[in-house]
């Protein structure tokens, strides 16, 4: 499908919609099962282009909830938009 002046691709929307459900934030891994994403490249091309177009923030985070190091991973929010 091909991109309209930064318009919304169908896929990107069912992002957005599902991110809703994560008020405080989700790993993208996360976002593929609940999505039924059989290509997780897809899912996160599609990320870094929703966080390029400003839908969405990110940060890595490195520890999980005890404090303890774990594998870097990335953590995706909403921003505060109307679409």
């Amino acid at each position: 499908m091909r991109r309209k002046n930064n318009q919304l691709v169908p896929f990107e929307k069912s992002i957005i919609e599902s991110a809703k459900q994560y008020p405080d934030g989700f790993y993208g891994y996360q976002l593929s099962k609940v999505l039924d994403v059989k290509h997780n490249g897809t899912l996160y091309r599609a990320l870094r282009r929703l966080e390029e177009m400003g839908y969405l923030e990110s940060r890595t985070e490195t520890s999980n909830a005890d404090g303890y190091l774990s594998p870097a991973r990335r953590v995706y929010k909403l921003k505060d938009i109307s679409i």
